[in-house]
């Protein structure tokens, strides 16, 4: 009777670490607090605060340039906060590789406003500007199970202060 016990509590811990497993591997990554379609509504993304979830992060960032590689990115991520006392144009230099997503974009918000525009939101390279009046400004990621490797930089001119928001936190 002992060793009866003894085998049917073994046998819930192996079917207990079988379940964990079995539902890290379903999730994949996928969190029930972020959808899809989040990413087009521009009060979520122009929401305060970060929320969001990687399997892998690796990369740099600083003021004026970040270069990382994602896996499994679902949310939205403060890169920059961009400050303005000038109406100005914030060159800038893009390149999105290997990008696998349901949903990715990089988007920048006007605080004041709420305004949402759209940086880029394909897989392709590009060169422009950012376009600010005076006021405070958030240079986000934005995505839903997305995965591949961004590199961005900023040629900020006088009169806009970035603030990289991205590396502090790791």
């Amino acid at each position: 009777m002992l060793r009866m016990k003894s085998y049917r509590g073994m046998f819930l811990v192996c079917m207990l670490v079988v379940l964990g497993f079995s539902c890290s591997l379903v999730a994949d990554g996928h969190s029930s607090r972020y959808s899809r379609q989040q990413c087009g509504d521009p009060f979520w993304i122009s929401q305060v605060g970060d929320s969001y979830t990687y399997q892998v992060r690796r990369g740099s960032a600083d003021a004026s340039s970040i270069d990382i590689e994602f896996k499994g990115f679902s949310g939205r991520d403060t890169v920059w906060e961009l400050i303005s006392n000038c109406n100005v144009m914030v060159p800038y230099d893009l390149v999105v590789s290997d990008l696998r997503a349901s949903e990715f974009k990089v988007v920048l918000v006007n605080e004041a406003t709420g305004e949402v525009v759209s940086v880029v939101q394909t897989r392709e390279n590009q060169q422009d500007y950012l376009v600010l009046v005076p006021g405070r400004y958030k240079v986000k990621l934005v995505g839903y199970a997305a995965a591949g490797q961004l590199s961005m930089r900023l040629d900020v001119p006088l009169g806009v202060i970035a603030v990289d928001r991205f590396s502090d936190r790791w």
